[in-house]
């Protein structure tokens, strides 16, 4: 009769612990630019683990940005910066959630190419800076690198509708198949994004040119510049 109370108390336990686990889920969501707007956002850890999260030093603003970097740079890809967002970590004590906020951006994470013709950008993203792995305290950890086992060019494509009811073409993929972890990932495009192509991890599209590109190439200005050029020489004549 022991053995027996003693082996339900454990089940229950189990049962506890295994609901809990299952109730943690981490949303990314990368919007794409000139750069990267990343927003991290860990949930449904029990007030035990979110404490230690929020009290490790070792996990903070630059924790993300800094892992991803460095991985980058064992590939031998150094073309990437980042910076903070507005609001780079933040807690929320009554629902146990961290967001973490930050800019990716360089040439081996969004670059872009402008087509002279059509005055056109063309840009290029690659999203694996996502496989990484992030200790958020000493004994949990989360492993995007084994959970992202799709790559966009199978991930799901969808219309993002953003706080402002701007409709981004995007692409979504969530993995609940861990036991411990239900993992979502949008990467959301310019609403004005067309062309969309997909090869593997890496993501193409244009958009229509931005006034500056459009000054840049316009016949206008370089005339506007050589008039400018052609007063400034002969005034300095005049002065001398």
């Amino acid at each position: 009769m022991r053995k027996l109370a003693i082996m339900c108390v454990a089940m229950i336990l189990v049962a506890q612990f295994v609901f809990s686990a299952s109730a943690v889920s981490v949303t990314t969501k990368s919007f794409i630019d000139n750069s990267l707007s990343v927003t991290y956002s860990f949930a449904g850890f029990n007030e035990s683990v979110y404490n230690q999260i929020k009290n490790n030093a070792q996990f903070n603003e630059s924790t993300l940005p800094e892992i991803i970097v460095g991985n980058m740079a064992k590939r031998d890809l150094k073309h990437v910066t980042w910076g903070l967002g507005p609001q780079p970590i933040s807690y929320n004590d009554a629902n146990g959630t961290v967001d973490v906020s930050f800019f990716l951006g360089g040439s081996d994470i969004v670059g872009y190419s402008m087509n002279r013709t059509s005055i056109n950008r063309t840009y290029k993203v690659t999203t694996d800076w996502q496989k990484f792995q992030v200790n958020l305290t000493s004994n949990v950890s989360v492993n995007f690198a084994s959970t992202i086992d799709k790559t966009v060019s199978e991930w799901q494509k969808i219309n993002y509708i953003d706080t402002f009811q701007n409709v981004h073409p995007a692409f979504y993929y969530r993995n609940n198949k861990t036991s411990t972890m239900d993992l979502s990932f949008y990467l959301v495009l310019p609403s004005a994004a067309f062309d969309v192509r997909v090869e593997g991890g890496t993501v193409t599209f244009q958009t229509p040119a931005q006034l500056g590109d459009q000054l840049l190439s316009s016949p206008l200005l370089v005339l506007a510049t050589l008039i400018i050029v052609m007063v400034i020489a002969l005034l300095y004549r005049k002065a001398r």
